[in-house]
């Protein structure tokens, strides 16, 4: 059976103009806080670069920038402003922060990372707490 041919628009104005008047998509994934700056990486080895627009290029070693992205924002600003002379701004992202902090603060990978110290090591010849599996 033939049916009889029905119009497709394309929904661009432009293209068509006889189309629907149908509202634009949001894109509600690709927005960002306009505070926050963000900051690009590149990764060589165990070496990352972070690029920020403020800071440049800034190298540090993966395992040090690893310790320092566990801490929170306020703690990397307070460190920064304790131990380095670097200049924040404000619009800084938690990985420009991360990555300033690993450059700049000596002591970021022995210091208390924002979740609190750990449990303290078991004592020698202490059993392993008991367990029990759901199967």
């Amino acid at each position: 059976m033939n049916y009889p041919a029905r119009p497709l628009h394309s929904f661009d104005v432009t293209l068509d103009p006889d189309s629907p008047d149908l509202p634009a998509p949001t894109f509600d994934w690709f927005r960002r806080d306009a505070a926050t700056r963000p900051a690009f990486l590149t990764v060589n080895g165990d070496t990352v670069r972070i690029i920020d627009a403020a800071h440049g290029f800034i190298d540090v070693k993966a395992d040090v920038l690893t310790a320092a992205l566990r801490r929170s924002d306020t703690d990397l600003a307070t460190l920064l402003a304790q131990h380095s002379t670097v200049e924040l701004d404000g619009a800084e992202s938690h990985l420009t922060k991360a990555a300033l902090a690993a450059a700049h603060v000596p002591d970021i990978t022995t210091a208390p990372t924002a979740d609190g110290p750990g449990p303290p090591p078991p004592a020698a010849g202490e059993p392993d707490p008991p367990f029990e599996l759901d199967l």
